[in-house]
């Protein structure tokens, strides 16, 4: 293989070099990003985050569907604001919805869930 062909395939993310490479640029702009708006950087490593990614087989610990690690609805790194530790891999649009219902007490989230049932229930007429 040439060099040209290694350096395409590092950047592409394919095999864990490339994944593992991926996590090394990613990580110092998380850390940067959450002490920016206020948030505990995640305590991890980019060994630690391969392991994660490889552990949960390209699923998103959220909703369980399958997801890349870049695209329109790639994968996000999820980590406690508070204390900094990792949660794993979530899609970037589960993560904004976690993030918002993360602000609503159990009762509201409740609520939302009733009214989301009831949105597709009248929409498919079951």
């Amino acid at each position: 293989m040439y060099e040209a062909q290694r350096v395409r395939i590092r950047r592409k993310g394919i095999g864990p070099e490339g994944v593992l490479g991926r996590f090394r640029i990613l990580l110092p702009r998380l850390r940067y990003w959450s002490r920016s708006h206020g948030y505990a950087p995640p305590n991890v490593t980019p060994q630690k985050m391969l392991k994660i990614w490889e552990s949960q087989k390209g699923l998103c610990i959220a909703c369980g569907e399958e997801m890349t690690l870049q695209g329109r609805n790639g994968s996000c790194f999820d980590h406690d604001h508070e204390s900094g530790e990792p949660r794993g891999f979530i899609h970037k649009n589960c993560n904004t919805i976690e993030g918002l219902l993360s602000k609503l007490s159990d009762e509201q989230v409740s609520r939302y869930l009733a009214w989301i049932q009831n949105i597709r229930f009248v929409a498919t007429g079951a």
